[in-house]
């Protein structure tokens, strides 16, 4: 009897004592972690500003070798020379010769160093070419860089707090920094110049301005997604859900305006350069379905017009969960966040850097969790805690595997999970009465 008066005693103390010393270990990782986050910052910002190889004291190294631009007069001219960031010279030098701006869509004409015809709107190279790419390239690459960050940050606590989760702002913050500065595939992000951050806020204001109804939210994430063409699957798929979805005819018809909303800012960002912007779109077209794919693209392994259909079948997919989650919204986000993997291996060029929009789908996962009821909160939990070892575990995946192959695996495995939680859940747990 003692004992058990001892036993009720203990275990509420030790309960307390781990939740009051929660926060003091959270802190100190968190300290631990920002510290060697800020070297490597330091490092490849250092780097990218002057050119002076401090990238090679990265620790983990970045997934792809550090790849340097060349020497030639426009580099020069520049002072580009041996400077990181090579992706970002597909709108840079384009940036510097508006006045022959049709020549950035063509192969060998281009004004970037490889002579890569540039992927990125008429109307993305003249803004920069007004903005950022008036400093030299050093500055102006790590100009992009920073711009990204600065705007997923604000966006995430935003979200958080919008949804009443802010308590998860400092735990998302740190898992940010490890993924984009502590893991192999974060660092290859920030030395190739990429714009991956632009997609996470686009994805994440877009379901937040679908989920509140909200068009200022949409429109300002379809001015994010034009900057690269790549979100545009995603988008497609997340809006065809929302009307699919919806309960009545007046939640439809909100649907197909934010749909139209959406087409409308793509098509009045091609207007001020419309006859470039015809070429930059055959460009797009030309590559996504007549290049040879690269990196973990899906055509390595299976035939084109499979790989282009999958759109249109994420969209059946997403309808079976709509039909099992009676018309819930809030419970299609981990299908969301499967379709934003499986998109990761959609286009015919699919890089491991692209693997940080993912962070646009963690406020959305965790305020589905935090909205299940308790019979649903196991399985909400395993399901938080897999896109996170996902995250984690991808960042790091080719690094160790050396496999293209296990790499697509590993995102299907988990894609494929997420797209389906919705169904398994509704049949396996259903909603408390």
């Amino acid at each position: 009897m003692s004992l058990t008066t001892d036993q009720e005693k203990i275990t509420p103390a030790a309960i307390g004592f781990l939740e009051k010393a929660k926060w003091p270990v959270f802190i100190i990782v968190f300290v631990l972690l920002s510290f060697f986050a800020i070297r490597n910052f330091v490092f490849l910002s250092q780097d990218m500003i002057t050119g002076d190889y401090s990238a090679l004291r990265l620790v983990p190294a970045p997934l792809y070798p550090l790849r340097r631009i060349p020497n030639n007069p426009v580099t020069e001219k520049y002072r580009a020379v041996k400077h990181l960031g090579a992706d970002f010279a597909q709108i840079y030098f384009p940036a510097q010769a508006m006045s022959s701006l049709g020549d950035a869509y063509i192969a060998h004409e281009s004004p970037d160093p490889w002579g890569r015809p540039s992927r990125y709107a008429p109307f993305i190279l003249g803004l920069c070419s007004i903005t950022i790419c008036r400093l030299d390239y050093g500055p102006a690459s790590f100009a992009n860089i920073l711009i990204q960050i600065l705007l997923f940050v604000p966006a995430l606590f935003f979200v958080l707090r919008s949804f009443g989760i802010r308590k998860y702002f400092l735990p998302s913050l740190l898992l940010t920094e490890f993924i984009l500065f502590l893991t192999p595939v974060g660092l290859s992000w920030i030395e190739r110049g990429q714009f991956t951050l632009y997609l996470a806020v686009s994805c994440l204001l877009l379901l937040l301005g679908l989920v509140r109804k909200n068009a200022r939210w949409v429109f300002v994430s379809a001015c994010l997604a034009f900057i690269k063409w790549t979100s545009l699957p995603l988008a497609f798929v997340i809006l065809a859900i929302y009307i699919l979805n919806s309960k009545n005819a007046r939640e439809a018809w909100f649907g197909m305006e934010m749909a139209s909303l959406f087409g409308l800012v793509f098509i009045v960002l091609l207007l001020p350069f419309f006859k470039v912007g015809i070429d930059f779109v055959k460009g797009l077209l030309s590559q996504e379905l007549l290049d040879n794919p690269e990196g973990l693209s899906l055509l390595e392994f299976a035939p084109r017009f499979a790989v282009k259909l999958i759109p249109f079948l994420t969209i059946v997919l997403g309808y079976i969960n709509i039909r099992f989650a009676k018309n819930d919204f809030i419970a299609l986000m981990p299908y969301f966040t499967g379709a934003a993997i499986l998109f990761l291996l959609y286009p015919t060029r699919a890089y491991e850097y692209g693997l940080p929009s993912l962070l646009g789908s963690l406020p959305l996962m965790l305020y589905w969790n935090f909205q299940l009821g308790t019979n649903r909160r196991m399985m909400g939990n395993i399901l938080a805690a897999s896109f996170i070892l996902f995250l984690v575990a991808a960042s790091f995946s080719s690094a160790l595997t050396h496999s293209d192959l296990v790499g697509v695996v590993i995102y299907l495995v988990f894609s494929l999970g997420f797209i389906a939680s919705p169904s398994l859940i509704a049949k396996y747990a259903p909603a408390a009465v």
